[in-house]
C-alpha cells in the first residue's frame, strides 16, 4: 500500500480511535458527574494534574522517538523499553513518597493517599510505551483503537461501580488505573513484539537526546496548560475547580475528537516525508485545510450551544460551567494552527525550536492566569483565549521557516472556512436566544444542532467551495486506488 493510502487509512482509524474513546469517556464522565458532586470532581482534578505530569513524560518521550527515527533496530527497541520501565518505576516511587507534600501544595491533605495509589496508572503506561510507539510507526491505528475501547469500557465499568458504592473521588482514581491496565494488556498482546536483552549504551545515546527534548517540551506544555487548574484549585477551592473541570473536559474532548488524532497521524506522515520538503509542504497544507473543514465549525458550534449542552448532559447543578465552556471552546481556533505546527516540529526533530516556543507560551500563560484569576472563571478563560490568539502569527512563521508554507497560502485556505463557520455560529446563537426561554434544554440543543448542520454546508459552498473541492478530490483519488487495489 502506498504511503498516502496508509496515511489515509491510518487517519480513518485514528479518527475512529479518537472519536470512540473520547465519546465513550465523556459518557462515562457525565454519568460520574451525576453521581458525584463538584467538590469530589474538583478533588480528583487535583490528582489528575499530578497524573498528567507523569504521563506526559512517559507517554510521549520515548514513544515519539520510535515514530520519528528513520532507522530503528531491535537494540533500539530493547534499550527504549528498559529505559521506559526504569523511568516509570522511579517516577511512580517518587510520586508515592512525595504524595503528602504535593497534597499540602493544594491545601488538601486528604489527597495524599489518592495521589499515592493513582501513581500506578503512569507506571502501566511506561511498561507499554514502546509497544504504542511501534504501532504508531507502522500506522497501525486499528490496534490502538482496540486498546482505547478496552480501556474505556473496563475503566468506565470500574469507576461507575465504585461511585455507586459510595467511594466518591476514589471512583475516578479506580477508573484511571483500570483504563491503563486493560489498555496495557491489549498492547502487550497484539503488538507482536517482546522485549529482549539487546541493551546498548550506543542505542541509548541515539534515543535520549531527541526523546529528552520531547519530554522537556511536553513537560513545559503541560505546565502551561495546567497552571490555571492548579491556581483555581488553590485560590478558589475544589468546588470551583470542579465546575471549571467540567467545561475543560468537554472542550478537551472536542479537541481530541477533531485535532489530536489528525495531529498524531500527521506527525507519523510528516516524519516519513522529512527528506522531501516539497511533498511535506503540500501534505501540511492539505492536512491543515481538511482538518479545518471539520474542526472550525465544530469548535464554534460548541461555543454557541455550550449553555444548553452542559445542562442537558451533566444536569442543572453544573449550569455555571456553560459560560466558561462557551469561551474555552473558541480555543479550538488557535489550536488548529498550533497543532500542525507542533506536529511538524516534532517530525523534523526541531525540538529546540519547539521547546523555546513552549517556554514562551508557558510564561505567557502564567502571567495571564495570575492577572485574571481574581476576576473569576470567565476572566481566566477569556485571558487564555486572547493569549492563544496572539500566538497564531508565530505558528504561521514556524511552518514557513521549516518547509516554506507561506502565511498567505495558509490563511487563503483557512479564512474562507472560518468565515463559513462564523456565519453558522451567528445563526445558532440567534436561534438559541429565541428558543432557550421557551423550550427545555434538550429540545433547544437538538434544534440548535439541526440549525448548524443546515447552515454550515450552505455557507461553505458559497465562500469556501475551492477547499471543499480539494478535499473531495483527495478522497475520490484514495477511493479509486483502494478499488483498484
Amino acid at each position: 500500500m502506498r504511503l498516502r493510502d496508509r496515511v489515509i487509512t491510518g487517519a480513518i482509524w485514528a479518527s475512529i480511535d479518537g472519536w470512540g474513546r473520547q465519546v465513550a469517556s465523556l459518557i462515562v464522565f457525565a454519568v460520574l458527574a451525576r453521581l458525584l458532586d463538584p467538590v469530589e470532581i474538583g478533588l480528583f482534578a487535583m490528582v489528575l494534574i499530578v497524573l498528567a505530569a507523569l504521563q506526559t513524560v512517559l507517554d510521549e518521550g520515548l514513544t515519539e522517538v520510535i515514530v520519528q527515527r528513520p532507522t530503528l533496530g531491535p537494540g533500539h527497541l530493547d534499550t527504549a523499553f528498559a529505559l521506559s520501565v526504569a523511568v516509570s518505576v522511579v517516577l511512580a516511587g517518587a510520586t508515592v513518597l512525595a504524595a503528602p507534600p504535593i497534597a499540602a501544595l493544594f491545601g488538601q491533605p486528604t489527597l495524599a493517599p489518592m495521589i499515592a495509589v493513582a501513581a500506578a496508572a503512569p507506571l502501566l503506561a511506561g511498561v507499554v510505551g514502546v509497544h504504542q510507539g511501534l504501532l504508531r510507526r507502522r500506522l497501525d491505528y486499528r490496534t490502538l483503537a482496540v486498546r482505547s475501547a478496552a480501556g474505556v469500557i473496563g475503566g468506565g465499568a470500574v469507576g461507575i461501580a465504585m461511585a455507586l458504592d459510595g467511594w466518591g473521588a476514589w471512583a475516578l482514581v479506580g477508573q484511571q488505573i483500570a483504563d491503563r491496565l486493560f489498555g496495557a494488556i491489549v498492547l502487550a498482546a497484539r503488538t507482536g513484539w517482546r522485549p529482549g536483552a539487546r541493551i546498548r549504551f550506543a542505542h541509548l545515546a541515539d534515543l535520549v537526546p531527541f526523546s529528552g527534548y520531547l519530554a522537556a517540551t511536553r513537560v513545559v506544555n503541560f505546565s502551561s496548560k495546567q497552571v490555571d487548574r492548579y491556581l483555581i484549585g488553590v485560590v478558589m477551592g475544589p468546588a470551583t475547580l470542579g465546575l471549571y473541570n467540567v467545561a475543560l473536559r468537554i472542550s478537551d474532548t472536542a479537541y481530541a475528537l477533531l485535532a489530536q488524532g489528525l495531529a498524531g497521524i500527521g506527525m507519523s506522515a510528516f516524519s516519513r516525508l522529512q527528506g522531501d520538503r516539497a511533498r511535506l509542504r503540500t501534505a501540511l497544507a492539505d492536512a491543515g485545510e481538511t482538518a479545518n473543514l471539520l474542526a472550525l465549525p465544530a469548535f464554534l458550534g460548541l461555543s454557541a450551544v455550550a449553555p444548553v449542552l452542559v445542562v442537558t448532559v451533566f444536569g442543572a447543578r453544573w449550569a455555571e460551567s456553560g459560560p466558561v465552556l462557551a469561551i474555552i471552546a473558541l480555543l479550538g481556533i488557535p489550536a488548529m494552527f498550533s497543532t500542525f505546527a507542533g506536529a511538524l516540529m516534532r517530525a523534523l526533530a526541531a525540538t529546540r525550536l519547539l521547546l523555546t516556543l513552549l517556554v514562551l507560551s508557558a510564561v505567557a500563560n502564567v502571567v495571564v492566569v495570575l492577572a485574571t484569576i481574581p476576576h473569576g472563571l470567565t476572566a481566566v478563560a477569556t485571558g487564555i483565549l486572547v493569549r492563544n490568539l496572539c500566538f497564531i502569527p508565530i505558528h504561521l512563521w514556524v511552518q514557513h521557516h521549516l518547509v516554506g508554507l507561506s502565511p498567505r497560502e495558509h490563511l487563503a485556505r483557512t479564512l474562507p472556512i472560518l468565515a463559513a463557520s462564523g456565519g453558522m455560529f451567528a445563526a445558532v446563537v440567534g436561534v438559541r436566544t429565541l428558543l432557550e426561554p421557551l423550550l427545555p434544554a434538550w429540545a433547544t440543543l437538538g434544534l440548535l444542532v439541526a440549525t448548524g448542520a443546515a447552515v454550515y454546508p450552505l455557507l461553505l459552498v458559497l465562500v469556501a467551495r475551492v477547499s471543499v473541492d480539494r478535499a473531495l478530490s483527495t478522497f475520490a483519488a484514495y477511493r479509486g486506488r483502494v478499488a483498484v487495489g
